[in-house]
């Protein structure tokens, strides 16, 4: 391969390279669990891992009407939401995030008033979150019936997460499900033999800023019914501050093109006007 040649392919290499880099939101991990049993809390354990992850946990359990979160652990994660589910307010969820606080195992405990006989967790996690402030927004909403998640207003290169804890009755089919880890939804169904509760979530991402639309929980699990208490919230965490480069239109790559034959052209150049000296 000639100078000339080399200096054009690796110019256009390197304008390919670096258009292509992106520092966007990305999931890295998902958690899933519940039990049935006597609980006034719940541990979660993590498992270990090298990145500095930022966590959206969400835990659900029972209620007698008047049940309420008492703590959170890692205590220096923040609660995005702590409330009732709608109806005759038969469980409550809470919502708490945070940065990984050690790169080995650690455990995640929600804490409540009554003792309750069903209580399970999800949580998601991500890299390429902003740092100084990751959270854009929260909304929650309780109610009886079909449960859907609100809409808020996101931004560009955003993931949302909707989370949903539900109190149904008994019905065929249903009976402690496995937990399902999917590609974009994590879903627990624990069962006390005369009623069940759901806890679950899914991400997605936005590439353009704008509302998130309600969202239909039935969508990934259509057993869930319109009986029962829920509470469902939606999450909107913002990327890096250095966002993903978009992708270059067709002048931007003739420019890359043109440079990189100016620079041949010029090499080129010299080394005729070498020889004719």
């Amino acid at each position: 391969m000639s100078k000339c040649t080399g200096v054009l392919f690796l110019s256009i290499c390197f304008f390919s390279i670096t258009a292509g880099i992106s520092h966007a939101i990305t999931r890295t991990g998902a958690y899933s669990d519940g039990n049935f049993g006597s609980f006034t809390e719940f541990t979660g354990g993590l498992a270990a891992s090298p990145l500095r992850e930022f966590f959206v946990y969400m835990c659900g359990t029972g209620s007698n009407g008047t049940n309420s979160f008492l703590g959170f652990t890692p205590a220096e994660w923040a609660p995005l939401s702590e409330g009732s589910c709608g109806g005759s307010r038969s469980c409550i969820q809470g919502v708490y995030a945070g940065v990984r606080p050690t790169p080995d195992v650690f455990e995640a405990t929600c804490r409540w008033t009554e003792t309750t006989t069903i209580a399970g967790v999800a949580a998601f996690m991500y890299t390429g979150y902003d740092p100084e402030n990751p959270v854009i927004d929260i909304a929650c909403s309780s109610g009886s019936g079909l449960p859907l998640a609100p809409s808020i207003e996101t931004e560009a290169n955003s993931a949302v997460i909707r989370t949903l804890t539900q109190n149904t009755p008994i019905f065929p089919g249903i009976n402690n499900a496995p937990f399902d880890v999917l590609d974009t939804a994590i879903l627990s169904v624990t069962s006390t033999g005369s009623a069940i509760q759901i806890n679950g979530a899914t991400t997605s991402f936005f590439d353009e800023a704008g509302p998130t639309d309600t969202f239909d929980f039935a969508i990934f699990a259509p057993w869930i019914t319109e009986q029962g208490d829920w509470r469902a919230c939606t999450i909107a965490l913002r990327s890096s501050s250095f966002g993903p480069r978009p992708i270059p239109t067709m002048s931007e790559w003739g420019m890359g093109i043109f440079a990189a034959l100016t620079a041949a052209a010029s090499i080129w150049a010299i080394r005729r006007g070498t020889r004719t000296a």
